[in-house]
């Protein structure tokens, strides 16, 4: 009988933790794929490569900003306050950062690229790649006692 009064804590503290889990995220979910037009894309990297806006090598925050700016209008969210987007991880041709609401309702999750097919353009070099926008994920989330985000 002392087997079973040891494991009826744990079964109880296992169910309690688990219940929020259970009862849904209450958050909605939204993601918009950019669909790349590859001859706009060669063009600014060939305006880039004639000194113009250098910025778009190596600047994710930046890129990322435009990008949610772009998808703030579809989803209502243009009055809607955001932190600087801040890098969440980063690779040589892929990178996703992260921008929140000031109040934390709403998060954006921002995937930008660097296209091998642009390479050639940049003399072989992913230094000189430029990044595009290649999705971004919106996730609104309920606070207590407020409404649902949109």
């Amino acid at each position: 009988m002392k087997p079973v009064r040891r494991i009826c804590p744990v079964i109880v503290l296992l169910a309690l933790t688990s219940v929020p889990a259970l009862a849904g995220d209450n958050c909605t979910h939204k993601t918009w794929n950019w669909k790349v037009d590859k001859k706009a894309a060669m063009e600014l990297q060939q305006f880039v490569n004639d000194g113009h806006e250098p910025w778009r090598m190596d600047n994710v925050a930046t890129i990322a900003g435009q990008a949610i700016d772009d998808r703030r209008k579809d989803w209502d969210d243009e009055s809607t306050i955001f932190e600087a987007p801040k890098v969440i991880s980063e690779t040589e041709n892929v990178a996703r950062l992260d921008a929140r609401s000031e109040d934390s309702r709403v998060r954006y999750e921002i995937t930008l690229r660097k296209y091998s097919w642009l390479l050639p353009s940049a003399k072989e070099n992913w230094n000189w790649v430029i990044w595009l926008p290649a999705s971004v994920e919106r996730t609104g989330c309920r606070s207590l006692g407020n409404e649902s985000t949109r």
